[in-house]
């Protein structure tokens, strides 16, 4: 709740905005990270949770009336195994990461300082042949780690977020468990009240109340499709969507002035959307079967049961925004679609082993 919950008498407790204690250490626990890093990005995986629509339908937590970590109900997935064998966030990514070195790169994505080989340098292009019978397939050498060993990947389709001035707060309280406190407040304070006022939020540009308020909602929330593209260091990574938006508006008095509208992107080539590349944190010793990515048409780019009618087309990948980064061209779709006789023959021998 932002309230202070330790013995410092120099903290006000009845004031919101502070830690639940106040300390200072150089051991940083995951939890601390996960204060901020707990949506479908990139942290709360790692611990094996993926955040539940925000329909109250699939908030187990409101229906039983607890309070929701983060803000928001989460389903329990496999964790990361290196979570597992006890590894925090810092072990991985360090100070000069995390706190910036000076430098601003194109996105976070540039600002990875570690790899799988910092840790594992017997995985390293030299001896990756050795292992296992996946890792002497040559051209295996051409994969992020994860697109192998990664069990599970955030997939979010079609981001609708709208600003309403209108001052009807149930009919959107389906929308109210976004992970957003100052909305759920709002919405609570609001539908007790007959005659309620119209909505106001915080701009996070000015940290000042303006009118209206911004509902946010999924068409889709799936965490097994994960289809493959190339990074911008020429690998192959699982990518996901994002900047998916729908944006509509609403007026104080009902009038839709804005009615899913998809923004176009700045090279005016279509919608402003993109799949890009990224390592998911739920990484497993083992890497999954060779039909996840062989033969199969979501890990081709191919979408999943796309119909121009259904929002399945939004499993279809658009090109990446990250500079560098591409989706597979169209020999490499045929060749990961219709494996070689030797691929059956090598997976023979990996299922044995």
């Amino acid at each position: 709740d932002g309230t202070y919950k330790g013995k410092d008498s120099a903290i006000d407790k009845s004031k919101q905005g502070y830690p639940r204690k106040h300390g200072l250490t150089r051991f940083i626990p995951t939890n601390q990270c996960l204060h901020c890093h707990n949506g479908n990005h990139v942290g709360a995986d790692y611990i094996g949770l993926f955040q539940s629509d925000f329909s109250p339908t699939y908030q187990e937590s409101v229906a039983l009336n607890l309070k929701p970590i983060y803000g928001t109900g989460h389903v329990a997935l496999s964790p990361d195994t290196h979570y597992l064998k006890g590894l925090k966030c810092i072990d991985c990514h360090e100070k000069k990461e995390i706190m910036g070195d000076g430098l601003i790169p194109g996105s976070l994505a540039y600002a990875i300082r570690i790899s799988c080989t910092d840790c594992h340098p017997g995985y390293s292009n030299p001896d990756f042949r050795r292992r296992c019978v996946s890792h002497r397939i040559r051209k295996h050498a051409k994969l992020r780690c994860s697109a192998c060993h990664a069990k599970w990947s955030f997939q979010d389709y079609g981001m609708s977020v709208m600003l309403t001035l209108e001052p009807s707060y149930r009919k959107w309280m389906h929308l109210m468990h976004g992970g957003d406190p100052f909305l759920s407040t709002l919405f609570k304070r609001s539908l007790v009240k007959k005659f309620p006022a119209p909505p106001s939020s915080i701009d996070f540009l000015s940290g000042k109340p303006k009118p209206g308020m911004w509902l946010i909602g999924w068409r889709f929330r799936r965490w097994e499709y994960m289809p493959l593209g190339i990074d911008s260091q020429g690998k192959v990574a699982i990518i996901r969507p994002q900047y998916q938006y729908y944006v509509s508006s609403v007026d104080a008095s009902g009038n839709v002035v804005l009615d899913s509208v998809i923004p176009e992107r700045g090279d005016n080539s279509g919608p402003g959307w993109a799949f890009n590349p990224y390592s998911p944190h739920t990484i497993s010793k083992r890497g999954r079967s060779c039909d996840s990515c062989h033969g199969n048409k979501i890990a081709a780019g191919m979408g999943r049961f796309v119909s121009p009618e259904l929002d399945t087309s939004l499993t279809v990948p658009s090109k990446p925004s990250y500079v560098g980064a591409r989706l597979l061209n169209s020999v490499e779709k045929e060749k990961l679609l219709h494996p070689s006789g030797r691929f059956y023959r090598l997976r023979l021998r990996f299922l044995s082993e």
